[in-house]
């Protein structure tokens, strides 16, 4: 059965089991009180669960998971915002925060952050956020001057905050900071928005790269919509980013980076609430592909036939106007087509034939056009009304109809 209401984190153990925090009573009919593990078959609760809401959960290196929030007791124990289960029992980390508790994350040498909209930690001074050693809390220099909502810890050990704050350690640092062990720094000129900006979420990867999610429109100087990454030495934009807020930021174990939130498209492109960037390497399977760009999801079909011999193909399709289209093809759909692996006997001659929904009849018109050598060619095109197709015969390199942007991209994840 689904969680009802909000989950706000997820985290998973080295034996696959997955724990779920937020704002919710009951998992698969049984009483977990915002805090829930599924086994791969059930939902068990952590005992009584917590008294309020989960914000953030994480596991260290002996499984230990660590969960962060707005409540003040874990199974009757006095643990505010911040508790520990160990598998069997919660425990308090001492006397915990005088606020709520947004992120956590764990350091290179085991120690826990924790960030929050708390100011005091374990009873003394830690401005939204804070570290444990095991037994006692300490502040990170003078901290921030507003709330940290995320937190990641690169290779080297250095701490990222990112949130609403202006300042941290009592420097100019809009939204996001770097602790190196002993001083905060900005990354750049950090983020802005004519509406107040804030970082939701951060991810490191493994060189290091900074990656930065949450509401803003400028990183630095560079207009990046509410993501962007960081390299050392200057903020970059992810193409066109995201059209709304970014919530949550994942590297996955391909490199590419994964974005969760509550916008609508990625790169132009629709994708609602989840997208990755990356190089897509396409995959091997039939050569018919479609694609909806109707309300009523009536498909577009496009097929390719080939005389000889292919071992690949791809098809994807975008609504956008591409850079070179002529002033008649500003706002057509456009496919990009691509081809690789060729064994046998080669194909050559191949025909792309384009079906339409029946909402629509083509004409005389409607043509399949390639771009080649700064101009749209058109030629060899034909069309059927009765059979609601555009033909075109002749196309020996299908490389040579890609229309869209090499490198990185935005792409919808692929769900089994």
């Amino acid at each position: 059965d689904a969680l009802p209401i909000t989950v706000n984190s997820l985290a998973i153990d080295a034996h696959g089991n997955l724990y779920a925090g937020g704002d919710f009573i009951s998992a698969g009919g049984i009483e977990v009180n915002r805090v829930a593990k599924w086994n791969g078959h059930t939902w068990q609760p952590l005992l009584t669960g917590v008294d309020s809401i989960v914000h953030s959960l994480i596991l260290d290196g002996q499984g230990n998971l660590y969960v962060g929030g707005n409540f003040r007791t874990a199974d009757g124990v006095d643990a505010k915002s911040i508790a520990k289960w160990d598998g069997v029992r919660w425990s308090s980390l001492g006397d915990g925060m005088n606020s709520a508790v947004f992120a956590l994350a764990i350091g290179q040498d085991g120690s826990l952050y924790a960030g929050g909209l708390f100011n005091t930690a374990g009873g003394i001074s830690a401005n939204h956020i804070a570290r444990w050693r095991g037994s006692v809390w300490s502040s990170l220099g003078l901290g921030t001057n507003d709330t940290v909502n995320s937190l990641a810890v690169d290779r080297a050990g250095q701490v990222y905050a990112g949130g609403s704050f202006e300042n941290a350690g009592g420097g100019t640092a809009k939204g996001i900071a770097r602790w190196d062990g002993n001083h905060w720094n900005s990354v750049g000129n950090g983020v802005s928005s004519i509406d107040g900006a804030q970082v939701r979420a951060i991810a490191v990867d493994d060189a290091n790269t900074l990656y930065i999610g949450g509401l803003f429109e400028i990183a630095g100087v560079t207009q990046a919509n509410n993501i962007a990454k960081w390299q050392g030495n200057g903020w970059q934009a992810l193409g066109s980013g995201v059209d709304s807020v970014v919530d949550a930021l994942q590297i996955g174990p391909d490199g590419h980076l994964y974005a969760g939130g509550s916008f609508s498209t990625a790169g132009n492109r629709p994708s609602v609430g989840i997208a990755l960037w990356g190089s897509v390497d396409r995959q091997c399977g039939l050569t018919t592909s479609s694609y909806s760009f109707l309300a009523s999801g009536r498909p577009v079909v496009v097929n390719i036939r080939v005389p000889g011999t292919i071992d690949c193909i791809g098809v994807e399709a975008f609504n956008r106007v591409h850079t070179w289209a002529t002033p008649e093809q500003a706002t057509d759909h456009y496919w990009e087509i691509t081809a690789t692996s060729s064994t046998g006997h080669p194909a050559t001659g191949y025909t792309v034939d384009l079906t339409l929904p029946t909402t629509f009849t083509p004409d005389a018109e409607d043509t399949l056009c390639r771009y080649a050598d700064a101009t749209w060619n058109c030629a060899a095109s034909s069309f059927s009304a009765s059979n609601k197709t555009i033909t075109r015969n002749g196309v020996n390199h299908l490389s040579s109809w890609t229309i869209g942007n090499s490198g990185q991209s935005w792409y919808l994840p692929y769900v089994p």
